[in-house]
């Protein structure tokens, strides 16, 4: 049976409902901490992930939109 490309496989759950929530930075920790890599292959494998899946691309893009909807709010508020 041939290896699996890593970056085919899916993310932890963690890390997958981390994305869902527009939460980057927390998705990446999570692979970091459950598949022992280092920052760099860590994001590398969660941006993989992002580009494979257009659903989670947008929902990403949408919570982080949100984000910066509410900062702006916030700062002129």
């Amino acid at each position: 049976m041939p290896d699996e490309n890593p970056d085919e496989r899916p993310l932890p759950a963690a890390a997958a409902a981390a994305l869902s929530l527009g939460r980057m930075v927390d998705a990446i920790k999570h692979v970091r901490e459950t598949e022992g890599l280092g920052l760099m292959e860590a994001k590398l494998r969660v941006e993989a992930c992002v580009r494979r899946n257009p659903v989670l691309k947008a929902q990403l893009d949408e919570q982080q939109a949100r984000k910066r909807r509410q900062e702006l709010e916030d700062e002129s508020g």
